[in-house]
């Protein structure tokens, strides 16, 4: 685990592809490039980190599992 502690944000969107691909790039990361049906990043602030869960308005909790699992182990499809 990367870590066993952390806050998670959940945002829900519209359009997650847009989201998930606009967050990619603001952080620097270039975009996914591929089809996404949720995704999330590690942000820092005054109160430690946070993890931001980015999912359609309408998930399933198999979906935010997923996510919330990146929370805690990172980039685990490597």
């Amino acid at each position: 685990n990367m870590t066993n502690k952390t806050t998670i944000t959940w945002i829900q969107v519209d359009n997650i592809q847009a989201a998930c691909e606009k967050e990619s790039k603001r952080r620097g990361l270039g975009g996914f490039g591929y089809s996404v049906d949720a995704c999330s990043f590690w942000g820092k602030n005054i109160l430690g980190d946070t993890c931001y869960v980015y999912t359609k308005k309408v998930t399933d909790g198999s979906t935010l599992g997923h996510e919330v699992r990146h929370c805690f182990q990172g980039s685990f499809h490597k």
